[in-house]
């Protein structure tokens, strides 16, 4: 894949012939520290941040059957949590220019009830109810560096009117939702000890939802730094 146009937010990591009537910044000329020669078979790798990523992953789930004459009642509980947190150099240099981290908080329930018939008959069933829900909170910020901002001819000097602590930020949040329902059951005849005859059926009902918002520190409509987004309401932080 190839791009011949001028980057969105006006740098560049090497010096760059600008097409006539731009203006394009660079990094290696602006802080006087030029990108290293490219080996690829150096191993070796260039960064300013420290990058992270933490994460925890853990669960419970129950298995109880109860019996009800010759019929077995089984109940299956299960519960996951899904934590993480990490923190990218963005830009993959030693520059500061350009920083990533996320934080996600996902958990999920699941139920399922089941009457099963007596095995052994000609005919033979399961019976039951399910029930699914899971919720997934993420934070995601994007961050421009001061000197990615000291390179920027044109955007420079809003995006460091507009810095918290000399970066500006794009912050992103969002909730995903999920409720599923669902009735199923399954019967077999068996014509002989060889031969049966198998038929189910199944009928669930799902909803998804989505509640999260988009908020840049500058309001310019290019790279991620665009109009604020509020899909459905803002929800800038953790519960």
């Amino acid at each position: 894949i190839t791009y011949d146009g001028p980057p969105s937010l006006d740098v560049t990591f090497a010096p760059f012939v600008s097409p006539e009537g731009s203006t394009i910044g660079s990094l290696a000329e602006t802080t006087g520290r030029p990108l290293p020669a490219v080996d690829p078979f150096d191993r070796v790798v260039d960064a300013n941040e420290d990058t992270m990523d933490s994460t925890r992953v853990w669960g419970v789930s129950t298995d109880l059957e109860y019996e009800l004459g010759e019929h077995v009642l089984k109940w299956i509980l299960g519960y996951r949590d899904f934590t993480s947190f990490s923190v990218l150099d963005g830009d993959f240099t030693g520059y500061d220019a350009v920083f990533l981290d996320t934080d996600e908080d996902f958990t999920q329930w699941s139920s399922e009830l089941q009457l099963i018939s007596p095995t052994g008959a000609s005919f033979d069933y399961v019976a039951g109810a399910y029930f699914y829900t899971q919720r997934d909170h993420t934070l995601g910020e994007l961050g421009i560096a001061p000197e990615w901002i000291a390179a920027s001819p044109v955007l420079g000097i809003p995006l460091g009117n507009t810095a918290e602590d000399g970066i500006a930020y794009n912050r992103d949040t969002n909730i995903h939702e999920t409720f599923s329902y669902a009735l199923f059951g399954q019967g077999s005849y068996h014509f002989t000890d060889q031969w049966s005859l198998t038929v189910g059926l199944r009928g669930t009902y799902e909803e998804k939802s989505r509640k999260g918002s988009q908020i840049a520190t500058l309001k310019v409509d290019t790279g991620p730094f665009g109009p604020d987004r509020f899909p459905d309401q803002d929800l800038s932080v953790f519960d």
